[in-house]
């Protein structure tokens, strides 16, 4: 009896893997965010906190600060002094929360910042290049991480995870500097890479 339920409970696992993955490819046809999982408090994790306190550590004090992805506002309390920070979003997490999908055809104009944050946020977005692109014109500085395709190469564990793109080490690279920043990839974070580029004056 013990084996038969070991046997179901696996292909239980299967099977909601194989769902979840067919969802994203969905998502990933139609090109749309998935508000619904956001929307969700449980989809937070608090141990994606150190993700961001790595983050974190790269900012100086008396900064302005523009997080996507703001989930729990956990950046918030990991700033140094002086700082002011901008939470944005897919959903609003608080009164002052920029709502912005970063998968919409149109962004909107930003604030001027002296650093833009994505923890753990690229991997769900369709164009990073699009992305980083319109960040590029408002910010000295990029802080992100990103689960390349070098550390989590089957696609299909990536769409299980919910991701949509899937960019190699060399082509984030390469895009960041395009925009005219140097790169730096200073940590890493259960295999995400984390990276800190600085726009070239």
């Amino acid at each position: 009896m013990n084996l038969i339920y070991k046997i179901y409970r696996k292909i239980q696992q299967h099977l909601k893997k194989w769902q979840k993955s067919l969802y994203t490819e969905r998502l990933w046809k139609e090109k749309k965010s998935d508000v619904t999982r956001w929307k969700q408090k449980s989809s937070l994790f608090s141990n994606w906190d150190d993700r961001t306190q790595m983050l974190a550590a790269k900012i100086t004090e008396n900064s302005t600060v523009l997080e996507f992805g703001a989930g729990r506002l956990v950046l918030k309390e990991m700033l140094p002094k002086g700082c002011t920070y901008i939470p944005s979003d897919i959903v609003a997490r608080s009164e002052d929360t920029l709502v912005i999908d970063l998968n919409q055809e149109a962004l909107p104009r930003l604030p001027i910042t002296d650093y833009v944050v994505f923890s753990g946020v690229l991997e769900y977005v369709f164009d990073v290049q699009k992305v980083l692109a319109h960040c590029a014109s408002t910010t000295r500085q990029l802080l992100f991480s990103y689960a390349t395709i070098e550390s989590y190469g089957h696609i299909k564990d990536r769409r299980y995870n919910g991701w949509v793109s899937d960019l190699s080490e060399i082509t984030l690279i390469r895009v960041c500097k395009e925009l005219g920043f140097s790169v730096e990839k200073f940590e890493t974070w259960k295999g995400q890479s984390l990276y800190q580029c600085k726009k070239i004056e």
